[in-house]
């Protein structure tokens, strides 16, 4: 290595870093985006910051970093349904995977991000992915189809009516005639170079890569000079915008224009810089390429060993990744080409039967006609001047349709509700109806059970009178008055207080007791955590159980006749019994076959209404006490608590 090459690589590695430290720079203000985002907890916002410094790590090399923080990225832009930014994390981890040599992957991710662009109609950002998508089937090899998706990512952009990153698929289109035809190659670049120079905003990376195409051009025409000024123009616009990737680009291709015009040390010179960009860049493409293109010029400095290594360990990567096929065969050829300088004559014809297989495998004349075949029908298309225009007729009706169709959808989905709606209220009515119903039904039935009551009071009274007793008369009449009152008051209330039942209930058995002449006792319990004037019942709920006792219960007339009345509660349901110890249920339905109680048809009735009214959250059961060894009959039933 000469004095010269010293110099410029000493003022490389300076170069390189101001570079780092620009980057650290950009990394700092990176960083403190993401941090600041997580602060103010917007999801949007957290979602571009992870999204950004994923893009950061990745261009700088670093994948798995970016890979990482795309994919929280991505995680976040599901959840929140943001098609958008799932079209564009894919469309970046996608080219990570190329970068690192996993086609399989990057496909994967290419495909993902066509399909969230497509939920959206963005036409634009699925023409983005359909021309990476040829650019990967390029690389592959596979040129018939990286000609369809190209030309048909161009349809749909001229079709989305987007100008942005035009200049960028014209690019892309032409990179496919690069070996082929380079007149076309040249139309396609210099329609790029024209959309790029009206565009207001221009990438980086599209400016880089149509002058990189220019100086290519330029020396396919063996115009070097040309070319030579484009390579520079290059290398300065990526210098400002800090794009290692076209620096190293540049470097690389420029090299190989001091190869032809035998500028070897040159050549050796750029190309070692770019190697080194390769090393703190990692991406597996751009080894290859410069490996291979060390390789060539160290040959031509008869530096045989040296080449040998640089293009062995070129062919090594590209065989592990089995994404290059192009590139295979041409390390094969230069190889080869080692083995006849250095009379290795086995080697030479090994290399030479693969690069021969390698290339007839890429381009046959099959793949030659079917590329010129599409780019025709394209031609087309482009001069008819309608395709743009065609695309945005049928997209807009497509829009139309599916608006229709929504529309449609909507109103028979209104329609629904409406009927859905008619049938509820419908329904309601209906079932107000049926409790207003309810509602006289019940106040019938006290119309019933009162008058029944009042017949039996009015009797003992009557008795009282008979028996010249002046006093009990008087006293009992007393407590009828109160009672008459209370049944009065109550007869118009759906549900009174349980204190008001209690204090009826002690009315009424104090009258019965007294005008049986003490022939029971009675006893009325009611639980501690019961608030008696807050727990509402329905009125004279009780009573016919209190009556039914008295009158047929008791065959005797005893003090020992107990009849007792408890209230407590169990959860939300106020639990309620009417016991006696007289003959039992059983006994006093043998006596009474053809006799049933006014008063306990009247309870089951309104028990029925109740439960109707309370979605049969009531229970009642009668219990005969002499099945468990006791005397007399247990009556059980709850009602919710309000």
């Amino acid at each position: 290595m000469n004095h010269q090459v010293k110099i410029c690589l000493v003022l490389f590695v300076i170069f390189l870093s101001i570079l780092s430290c620009f980057g650290e720079n950009e990394l700092t203000t990176y960083k403190t985006l993401k941090d600041n985002a997580l602060k103010s907890n917007d999801t949007t916002k957290i979602i571009v910051a992870y999204n950004e410094l994923g893009d950061y790590y990745s261009e700088s090399g670093e994948y798995k970093k970016g890979d990482s923080l795309l994919n929280i990225s991505l995680r976040l832009a599901v959840a929140r349904k943001d098609y958008d930014m799932c079209g564009k994390i894919n469309n970046l981890l996608a080219s990570n995977a190329s970068y690192q040599g996993d086609r399989a992957l990057a496909f994967k991710y290419y495909n993902n991000a066509l399909e969230q662009y497509a939920k959206t109609k963005d036409m634009d950002g699925m023409a983005l992915i359909l021309m990476n998508m040829g650019s990967e089937y390029e690389y592959a090899g596979d040129l018939s189809k990286a000609m369809e998706h190209k030309l048909k990512a161009l349809k749909y952009k001229e079709a989305s009516g987007e100008k942005k990153n035009l200049d960028y698929y014209y690019q892309s289109v032409g990179q496919l005639f690069k070996e082929t035809n380079v007149k076309k190659w040249e139309y396609y670049v210099q329609k790029a170079y024209l959309v790029s120079k009206k565009l207001p905003e221009k990438r980086i990376q599209t400016q880089a890569a149509i002058f990189n195409d220019l100086a290519g051009i330029a020396e396919s025409k063996k115009e070097f000079k040309e070319s030579l000024i484009w390579y520079d123009s290059m290398i300065i616009i990526s210098e400002k915008a800090g794009y290692i990737n076209g620096l190293s680009t540049a470097l690389s291709n420029r090299a190989m224009v001091y190869k032809s015009l035998k500028r070897f040390e040159d050549a050796l010179n750029d190309v070692t810089k770019a190697m080194e960009f390769d090393k703190k860049m990692n991406r597996n493409y751009s080894r290859i390429v410069n490996k291979t293109h060390a390789g060539q010029i160290l040959m031509e400095l008869n530096r045989f060993s040296e080449a040998k290594k640089h293009l062995t360990e070129a062919l090594d990567i590209a065989k592990s990744l089995k994404a290059y096929p192009e590139e295979e065969a041409v390390l094969h050829n230069s190889l080869a080409r080692i083995g006849e300088k250095t009379g290795d004559w086995k080697s030479a014809f090994k290399h030479y039967l693969d690069y021969k297989n390698g290339m007839d495998s890429i381009r046959n004349a099959e793949t030659e006609n079917t590329i010129h075949d599409l780019e025709i029908k394209y031609q087309t298309s482009e001069k008819e001047k309608k395709i743009a225009e065609l695309n945005n007729d049928i997209e807009l009706k497509n829009l139309q349709i599916n608006r229709n169709k929504y529309i449609i959808f909507s109103l028979t989905i209104f329609s629904l509700l409406v009927i859905l709606l008619f049938l509820y209220l419908n329904t309601r009515n209906r079932l107000r109806q049926q409790m207003k119903q309810a509602e006289l039904q019940q106040k019938l039935l006290r119309s019933q059970l009162n008058p029944h009551f009042i017949f039996n009071a009015i009797g003992s009274i009557q008795s009282y009178m008979y028996r010249n007793d002046a006093k009990n008369a008087s006293s009992y009449l007393t407590r009828f008055a109160l009672l008459m009152r209370a049944i009065l008051e109550q007869s118009s209330e759906d549900q009174i207080p349980l204190s008001e039942e209690v204090k009826m209930l002690e009315n009424y058995l104090s009258l019965e007791k007294l005008r049986k002449n003490d022939a029971f006792q009675y006893r009325i319990t009611v639980d501690n955590d019961i608030d008696t004037d807050e727990t509402v019942l329905p009125s004279m709920l009780i009573q016919p159980f209190a009556e039914n006792a008295i009158k047929h219960a008791f065959q005797t007339d005893s003090e020992e006749n107990m009849l007792s009345i408890s209230f407590s509660k169990s959860g939300n349901t106020l639990h309620i019994e009417v016991a006696d110890n007289g003959i039992g249920i059983n006994q006093t339905a043998q006596q009474e076959k053809n006799h049933q109680s006014m008063a306990s048809e009247i309870f089951e009735q309104r028990m029925k209404i109740l439960g109707r009214k309370w979605k049969n959250k009531t229970y009642f059961s009668v219990h005969d006490l002499s099945e468990s060894g006791s005397r007399g009959t247990r009556v059980v039933f709850g009602i919710p608590l309000f």
